[in-house]
């Protein structure tokens, strides 16, 4: 299973709400696996943040549904574990509508 956050409020913390998952399509000893993750619903800033991931095959938790997310933190026992800068970028898109009218 792949486990990871996107810090998407750039506050320092990895939260439930940051959270996606998804299956490891890993049936090969020679090659790479994949998974596809996803997210919706995030408040993005502009900001300097970072990225989470975890692969592994333990069960993780957390305790309560809310806030900081106890699977982003502490030890799991089998797999693997990286953290990347990322750079947000936000913009607002303004759709603009010009009608002519010939008279």
């Amino acid at each position: 299973m792949v486990h990871a956050w996107i810090d998407a409020n750039a506050n320092g913390d990895f939260e439930v709400a940051e959270y996606a998952s998804a299956a490891c399509n890993d049936t090969s000893s020679s090659a790479d696996g994949s998974a596809a993750l996803s997210w919706t619903g995030l408040t993005l800033v502009t900001a300097d943040s970072y990225m989470r991931f975890r692969i592994s095959d333990t069960a993780i938790t957390d305790a309560d549904g809310l806030g900081s997310d106890d699977r982003a933190y502490g030890i799991v026992m089998n797999g693997e574990e990286k953290i990347y800068p990322i750079q947000i970028f936000t913009q607002i898109i303004w759709t603009v509508v010009m009608r002519l009218i010939v008279i």
